[in-house]
């Protein structure tokens, strides 16, 4: 049996363009595909038995793209499917990566555990050299999952909210196969500081008389090459013979490194490319300034929903797109709401000088589990070192707005600034610890806005009784004048409009008009529309499910007009 969309290969690209290996080979494509939940088979009838059905790789069961009409809270899948190597790939080392696993995964090769991972949004990647074998071999995947355990960091998936969207179980990513010698380049990044680029990694192991050719450019323009002698530990110090482009919002600057790790013969052992960035960002008069000029953060809030690829992009030039039009109608910002994106949203973002707004997928996690605060310092101890070197991410919101255990929002703020003091943190709801405020204003109307961001106290309370109750409940609660100071966004701006109802769509922008006077009028550090396209539960959208667009011509225009003002 086929699935639905066997004669298309989605999402054919290389899917890390921040770490890219030029020796690799696609699996995503049909897997076989069997859903375990309320069965009694044990793991080595899955592992030696064939599967029921198919599924589309990179598509969770579910979506219409991946062939499975399953929905719902699925908590144990199995995945399986057939991959050759040559003899020359099987002589080296062999990488499996995955951008996306929800959320417990056991991954087997030929019948062999080789993993276990937890974490349902983040990469990753498995040595399985001395587990394959020349020709054919198999690779299986039982993904474990349960939305409704308050541990599980899932985001706003299966729930009822405003940007709800249909559950996630399994694979959602890409997932592909890389190949390096025995010695090869591991955890390599860079960075930049006064005109020159630091390197930083390791080599896998010593390559005796070996050496690294190093080549920067920019905009695939070479501007140097050097060649450094390859020791154990990469520490290099690559100047550059000019001033240095700077990273800009909307004019994304981004320095290419290629670095070859060659034998004594000057053959190639291993090849990777990065990128890196020279920019800087502060808060001054409570706005943002990068590289010392003010910007009004023009920010739309992104569910991520992709029509029939459910919560995964069809391609990557999807995402692409999205960003132009953002750009096209005055925005400089995004918001992947409730979302770890996958490293290409963030390449875009970074290529096209997109500022981002991330926001960790903590809705509906219960902060007085431990269980719950293990896994999402797990998380961020990952996202941070996958993260650094993407200059487009400046905010940060750990934690949910509607959280108000305090414990767990002083926690987070001060491990992400200990892991990067370069970024943000962002703080909706109650406020604890922040460099910047969120305020939502979703359904207020024009007089409650005003009267939310003109008069800000930290808490929903309208008497001093209610008051003394709160901070007697928070002891560690910001008091008002200190949270009155901060740098605020106010976000939730946005009502539903359809694409045939041009009433709807004038009320709609007079609505926005209004509200982002207001917001910026008040000081505001900027503003967040919600959102760029529908989803199942949310219609407000400036596209549909399917990323239509719902503006006219004329609408966008008056768009632009409001975001430009």
């Amino acid at each position: 049996m086929r699935s639905k969309v066997d004669e298309v290969m989605f999402r054919e690209e290389y899917p890390r363009p921040d770490y890219i290996r030029k020796n690799w080979q696609p699996l995503n494509g049909e897997w076989d595909f069997e859903i375990a939940d309320g069965k009694s088979l044990g793991q080595s009838y899955y592992l030696h038995s064939d599967l029921l059905g198919v599924i589309e790789v990179p598509f969770a069961p579910g979506a219409l793209f991946s062939g499975v009409s399953s929905l719902g809270n699925l908590k144990s899948v199995w995945y399986k499917r057939r991959f050759e190597l040559s003899k020359q790939q099987a002589s080296g080392k062999v990488f499996l990566n995955f951008i996306a696993v929800d959320y417990r995964s056991e991954i087997y090769i030929n019948g062999q555990l080789v993993s276990i991972n937890k974490g349902g949004s983040l990469p990753f990647s498995i040595d399985i050299t001395q587990y394959v074998v020349e020709g054919e071999n198999i690779v299986a995947v039982n993904a474990l999952d349960d939305e409704t355990d308050s541990a599980l960091p899932s985001g706003y998936q299966g729930k009822s909210v405003k940007g709800g969207a249909p559950s996630v179980t399994g694979i959602w990513g890409s997932v592909w196969l890389e190949f390096a010698s025995h010695s090869y380049i591991e955890d390599c990044f860079a960075y930049c500081k006064a005109g020159e680029i630091i390197l930083k990694g390791a080599i896998s192991a010593p390559l005796e008389g070996g050496y690294f050719a190093v080549e920067v450019s920019l905009e695939g323009k070479s501007l140097s090459s050097y060649r450094y002698k390859a020791t154990k530990d990469i520490f290099l110090s690559i100047p550059l013979n000019s001033a240095p482009e700077l990273w800009n919002v909307l004019n994304g600057k981004l320095y290419d490194i290629d670095i070859l790790l060659k034998d004594a013969s000057g053959n190639t052992a291993d090849s990777v490319r990065i990128y890196t960035f020279f920019r800087n960002i502060e808060m001054v008069n409570n706005r943002l300034a990068v590289n010392g000029k003010p910007v009004i953060i023009r920010a739309v809030d992104d569910y991520c929903y992709y029509g029939g690829g459910g919560s995964t992009a069809p391609s990557a030039d999807i995402i692409k797109q999205d960003f132009l039009k953002l750009i096209s109608l005055g925005f400089n910002a995004v918001r992947p709401v409730q979302r770890i994106p996958e490293p290409i949203y963030l390449y875009y973002a970074d290529v096209l000088g997109l500022i981002v707004l991330e926001d960790y997928p903590s809705y509906g996690m219960d902060f007085d589990l431990d269980s719950a605060a293990q896994n999402i310092q797990a998380d961020w101890l990952n996202l941070a070192k996958r993260d650094f070197g993407h200059p487009s991410i400046i905010f940060r919101q750990p934690v949910y707005s509607e959280c108000n255990n305090a414990q767990a929002k002083h926690a987070m703020y001060n491990l992400i600034k200990s892991l990067d003091s370069s970024r943000f943190v962002m703080s909706g709801g109650l406020a604890f610890s922040a460099d910047i405020i969120d305020i939502d204003v979703t359904g207020l109307t024009l007089n409650e806005v005003l009267e939310k961001i003109i008069e800000r106290k930290n808490g929903t309370y309208t008497t001093k009784r209610e008051e003394r109750t709160l901070r007697k409940r928070y002891p560690s609660l910001m008091d008002n004048n200190s949270y009155a100071a901060y740098p605020f966004i106010v976000s939730g701006i946005g009502q539903s409009f359809s694409s045939s109802n041009r009433d709807e769509e004038n009320a709609a922008l007079k609505n926005y008009r209004a509200l982002t006077q207001a917001a910026l009028s008040a000081g505001a550090a900027g503003y967040i529309y919600s959102a760029l396209g529908d989803t199942p539960a949310w219609l407000s959208g400036l596209a549909d499910i399917n990323r239509d667009d719902k503006l006219s011509r004329g609408g966008e225009l008056e768009l632009q007009r409001i975001n430009s003002g």
